[in-house]
């Protein structure tokens, strides 16, 4: 997606769609597998119940689940709280089809700004999400656990539709 409002490309041998109850254990099972502070299954299903919640699933050819984005959405504005995708999956435009697809869903709804926390020692997730809009625009001191660091806050703005 080279503009933020053109519809994603197609990510050969994945599909996307939104999560269902019916995911909880893949999705417990992708967080232990990519955090060292994963969600826990009740944690998940809490999220999915939320209505200003979402969760963007990738799945491999075969129905495997490879990769998530967890966001939140309280219009006009979207936090991303989760973006993970399975190691051996990772490097292939997964993360960036996630949030390309986010960003058009956000977009064509309407909402302008978001952000995000990274891990201070996350640079591909921060090159990733540089690509995609997000700029640096802060830091949260010890923000995550397991093990502490510091998160860089990352901000993206849309243009505000004409009205």
């Amino acid at each position: 997606m080279s503009e933020r409002t053109a519809t994603p490309a197609p990510l050969s041998g994945y599909t996307f769609r939104p999560a269902t109850a019916d995911d909880l254990p893949a999705l417990a099972a992708l967080e232990a597998c990519c955090f060292g502070d994963p969600w826990s299954e009740a944690a998940l299903r809490e999220h999915l119940a939320c209505d200003c919640c979402r969760t963007l699933l990738c799945l491999a050819d075969g129905g495997c689940l490879v990769g998530e984005v967890l966001f939140r959405v309280v219009s006009p504005e979207w936090e991303i709280l989760r973006v993970a995708t399975l190691p051996a999956h990772r490097r292939r435009g997964i993360g960036r089809g996630l949030m390309e697809r986010v960003h058009a869903a956000l977009l064509s709804e309407g909402n302008t700004n978001g952000y995000l926390e990274v891990r201070a020692s996350g640079l591909p997730a921060q090159r990733l999400y540089a690509a995609v809009g997000y700029a640096e625009t802060g830091l949260r001191r010890r923000y995550y656990r397991h093990p502490t660091e510091d998160a860089v806050i990352m901000t993206c703005r849309f243009p505000r539709p004409e009205t």
